[in-house]
């Protein structure tokens, strides 16, 4: 069960939501088989492996951003070198650690550009946040399309 704190900033709140969401598919891919990551039979979707590397991916532009304050997402997925649920795990794990030790050296009043728009640090961290729950919604479709289980914790959106 998630315990939240009695009081939280707004920041705070957001932060806690990634990281919830984050333990969401980290729970997720651990109960998939190699089969499963690299299952192509869902037309039109890339294979459930890429969508885990492209969160990491698209995590790193996220960080770079908090860095330079503008956001390019240029990071194309790369597959190879990624064959198994540890090795995306670790991917998964170090783009989050960059994240927040970059989110660390940054002050709360920054501005990033995006696309032309001045947006807040709590834009752009819920940005992430909602990027994140795109790909759960995906990953609920390959869970259902491959008959699969989804893990305990996936609970709180009401699988079981």
């Amino acid at each position: 069960m998630i315990k939240f704190p009695e009081s939280f900033t707004h920041k705070e709140k957001i932060l806690l939501d990634l990281e919830v969401y984050r333990k969401l598919n980290l729970d997720l891919l651990e109960t998939l088989s190699k089969e499963n990551l690299n299952n192509q039979e869902i037309q039109n979707m890339w294979p459930i492996k890429k969508h885990f590397l492209h969160l990491a991916k698209i995590q790193d532009c996220y960080t770079k951003a908090l860095k330079e304050k503008k956001i390019i997402f240029d990071s194309e997925v790369v597959e190879e070198g990624f064959q198994t649920k540890d090795q995306i795990k670790a991917e998964l794990e170090r783009a989050n650690k960059d994240f927040q030790e970059a989110l660390k050296d940054t002050n709360s009043d920054i501005k990033i550009d995006w696309f032309g728009e001045s947006w807040t640090l709590e834009a752009h961290l819920q940005a992430l946040v909602d990027h994140e729950i795109l790909h759960q919604g995906i990953f609920i479709s390959y869970v259902r399309q491959l008959k699969l289980n989804f893990p305990k914790s996936w609970q709180l959106w009401g699988f079981s």
